[in-house]
């Protein structure tokens, strides 16, 4: 029962989340650190996030849970760096409109945090993707514009 739930809350913070939703991205995509690529674990092992490189600057972020089925997130994320924040834009299809989804990450003593961005800090509209990194720009120092970091995942061997 445990493993249900906690594969249940990892799907649910990456697909469910308030977490910012825009179908704008982020322009400035990073070259990804190789160190986020592999495969991430929760507890026992039982459930796990995929990250995979598609180029140098895009990956692919899969989860699977205990009965090894698959979800993909993402085939087209990468990381926009912020002010000294990592990003990740989450490209995904909802109703036939692509829509992107923005976490902050760090990778810390081998483990792998995340957290949304508070979709409920402002009610902007944007209109462009300059628009939307003018926002980011101007508000991601501020407290709640994050939402609590996740217990951390460890990169499995």
């Amino acid at each position: 029962m445990k493993k249900i739930f906690s594969i249940s809350i990892l799907i649910s913070i990456f697909l469910f989340s308030c977490t910012l939703e825009s179908e704008f991205s982020l322009t400035d995509k990073q070259i990804v650190a190789k160190d986020l690529f592999g495969i991430w674990v929760v507890n026992d092992g039982s459930e796990k996030l995929v990250i995979r490189s598609n180029t140098d600057h895009t990956f692919t972020v899969t989860v699977f849970d205990k009965n090894n089925k698959k979800e993909i997130l993402s085939k087209n994320a990468y990381i926009a760096n912020i002010n000294g924040y990592n990003i990740i834009n989450l490209k995904s299809i909802k109703d036939k409109k692509t829509i992107n989804a923005f976490y902050g990450y760090r990778i810390n003593n081998g483990k792998l945090y995340y957290r949304g961005i508070n979709d409920s800090f402002s009610d902007n509209k944007f209109t462009s993707s300059q628009d939307l990194e003018i926002y980011f720009n101007d508000n991601i120092d501020k407290k709640d514009f994050f939402n609590e970091w996740s217990d951390g995942m460890v990169k499995s061997k």
